[in-house]
């Protein structure tokens, strides 16, 4: 899981470096979440638990963590 995080970490600096268009620097930002899949659950399941995990990060970042 540790991994996970890392890779998701630096997916997310990546995807929030400044990007040339039109002669103009444009900032996009995204957040991750992970989830790590159980044999018993639907794929449902697992996308609704990695969509929490991405709203829990955007509201620790939003209070500075």
């Amino acid at each position: 899981m540790r991994f996970c995080r890392r890779l998701a970490k630096r997916a997310e600096e990546q995807l929030s470096l400044p990007i040339e268009a039109k002669g103009q620097l444009v900032r996009v930002g995204c957040s991750v979440g992970v989830a790590v899949a159980n044999p018993e659950e639907t794929p449902q399941d697992l996308l609704n638990r990695a969509d929490a995990a991405m709203y829990q990060v955007k509201q620790a970042r939003s209070r500075g963590r």
